[in-house]
């Protein structure tokens, strides 16, 4: 913080490996109160290894002129990534048997390779709405119930029914777009959210 002979200053130093990443507007900020922002600092694109420099610089002529700096610490490397894809879209498809859910941009298909594989390693749980109560109803996906747990049995019962009496199948139709095959007698209906795994706080 600064006091009457001095103050401490962060400055955001680029990764040494990050051609084509872009700093632009005011890379070095004064700490206040413990903290430091940086309110008019724009990464333009991701980049590796950026670091933190932590120094005190000692006022020589007042605190509004140069002073000199000694470098206390610097932070450990740390990287700034893009943001990961997002849902941009969900439809039926043209025979209403299967759902698209369509990204933002390619992704990495989850790891989950190129071959078929069970919706319930992406689908979280359930939200549908009951026309008559007026209510929402969340529901846990999952693939099978533990031996003996009727609680648990009637909940893979209520998750299985929203998308079909089989078990659905998914597959990567290419990196923006997955399938979701939906079984007999599926009960999704517009304004139900489908949840996917790491989507779980806000849903689809």
């Amino acid at each position: 913080n600064r006091t009457s002979v001095g103050g401490g200053m962060v400055n955001l130093v680029n990764g040494v490996n990050n051609p084509g990443t872009e700093l632009a507007g005011v890379v070095t900020e004064e700490v206040a109160g413990g903290v430091v922002r940086f309110p008019l600092l724009r990464i333009g694109c991701p980049g590796v290894g950026f670091r933190l420099e932590f120094s005190y610089r000692r006022w020589m002529y007042g605190p509004l002129l140069s002073a000199s700096r000694d470098v206390v610490q610097q932070s450990l490397a740390f990287d700034v990534l893009p943001n990961a894809p997002h849902i941009a879209s969900v439809a039926f498809d043209a025979s209403f048997t299967a759902l698209a859910f369509t990204f933002d941009r390619p992704t990495d298909r989850g790891n989950l390779g190129l071959s078929s594989f069970s919706c319930h390693l992406l689908v979280h749980s359930f939200v549908t709405f009951n026309a008559t109560s007026g209510e929402y109803t969340q529901t846990q996906a999952c693939e099978g119930a533990t031996p003996g747990d009727p609680a648990a049995a009637a909940g893979c019962a209520k998750s299985h029914a929203v998308l079909g009496e089989a078990e659905p199948r998914c597959a990567w139709e290419d990196d923006e777009t997955v399938m979701m095959q939906l079984g007999y007698n599926a009960q999704v209906a517009l304004y139900d959210n489908i949840l996917l795994r790491g989507t779980e706080a806000g849903g689809l």
